[in-house]
């Protein structure tokens, strides 16, 4: 799949690379170490605290609309139907991990993801970082903002699962927002 999306990136000139330049889909990219990004995010949580999670979150929602569902919906010429598919392959180029979409029931309102081998954790859990809490805020983000895409509307999603925390990967439940069931 991840093949599939690049050849068909190139073919319709959505991936270039050039000189201190790398461009996917209209997007200017940089590739940027996970433990660089790690540095950056304990740095900004030493200075805001605990409330680093909420704009990471934030900061995720923001890519997925911006970037990621322009891109991919737009750019590639998909259907709703396909964007999820899509995403999935897209994402997959980015490095964050490995998404795996693992229930989409749009009549149920939820959307499940799981992210395998996440970037964050492990550099995280390399840095030595203890938490209780789970840490993708940003992929959380993200995949509230492809669940708003894929439910038409707002959408709240939850890191139920996270592999900072031993588990084997991290799961990602998005639920609109008017139907969000409390656990």
């Amino acid at each position: 799949m991840l093949a599939e999306f690049i050849r068909k990136a190139i073919a319709t000139n959505q991936l270039e690379f050039g000189e201190g330049r790398m461009v996917l889909l209209g997007i200017r990219g940089i590739v940027l170490p996970a433990s660089t990004l790690v540095e950056l995010l304990l740095a900004v949580r030493e200075r805001m605290g605990e409330n680093v999670w909420d704009m990471l979150y934030e900061v995720g929602k923001k890519h997925a609309e911006q970037n990621i569902i322009r891109a991919v919906a737009k750019k590639m010429s998909i259907s709703k139907a396909s964007l999820l598919q899509q995403f999935g392959s897209s994402a997959n180029v980015m490095g964050l991990g490995r998404w795996e979409f693992t229930e989409y029931l749009p009549e149920a309102g939820r959307l499940k993801v799981r992210l395998y081998d996440s970037a964050i954790a492990e550099a995280l859990k390399k840095k030595g970082f203890k938490t209780r809490q789970p840490v993708d805020s940003f992929v959380a983000g993200v995949v509230a903002g492809i669940g708003e895409a894929a439910f038409d509307g707002p959408v709240e999603a939850k890191e139920t699962m996270c592999a900072a925390l031993g588990a084997p990967y991290c799961e990602f439940i998005a639920r609109p927002a008017s139907k969000k069931k409390s656990k």
